[in-house]
């Protein structure tokens, strides 16, 4: 509250207008396209049906100051395309993550750039599937979750002070470890992990 009503003082005194801000809340939605890949035989090309999706999240942030922030985001894409709808009922991915972003660049700028790291939660629904144990003859629901890292940077463009522009480049991995076929709990014998390569375009506005 002392803040914003200092700022237009200081905008006066030093006769330069503030560009940008990341101090304090903000909210935002995006857009997103994302790319995954397994190493995993389990998913028996499975991701190679649809790798890539479009989706859409939002997140909450809080800046402690212009450099650092905090965010909780989520995001959701649908990977069923036009070969698989006549399939398949259901093929998503979720990611629900905590980030640390560092901000870099000055407030009297209109473009700063960042960096961004954390860690959540990976889900992945597919819906029908056939696995080996009853001769890929009976269909499941199958849900997978596990432990993501997510590390990447971006750019922040401001039409105005509290608005921004985000274009981010990410990299999530991990492992999915909890895996349940039609609600029973399901061992694939082996790793099953993912990466999840994807690029966002949102908008931001920050609650000054």
């Amino acid at each position: 509250m002392i803040l914003s009503l200092l700022l237009p003082a200081l905008t006066r005194i030093y006769g330069q207008e503030l560009k940008s801000s990341t101090y304090g809340f903000s909210i935002g939605v995006l857009g997103k396209h994302t790319q995954w890949s397994t190493g995993s035989s389990f998913f028996q090309g499975l991701n190679e049906a649809a790798p890539s999706a479009w989706g859409f999240g939002a997140r909450i942030g809080y800046g402690f100051t212009e450099k650092l922030e905090v965010s909780l985001a989520y995001s959701k894409a649908n990977h069923l395309n036009s070969d698989l709808k006549n399939d398949w009922s259901a093929y998503s991915s979720q990611m629900v993550l905590l980030n640390l972003r560092i901000n870099f660049g000055a407030t009297l700028k209109p473009v700063r750039l960042y960096l961004e790291g954390g860690a959540g939660q990976s889900m992945l629904k597919m819906d029908p599937v056939y696995l080996p144990d009853d001769f890929y003859t009976q269909q499941y629901l199958l849900k997978l979750s596990g432990l993501a890292v997510n590390a990447g940077a971006g750019l922040l463009y401001y039409p105005m002070r509290n608005l921004a522009i985000d274009l981010g480049f990410f990299g999530r991995f991990g492992q999915y470890n909890n895996i349940t076929a039609s609600g029973i709990e399901y061992d694939p014998g082996e790793k099953t992990d993912f990466q999840f390569l994807t690029t966002q375009l949102g908008i931001t506005y920050y609650l000054q």
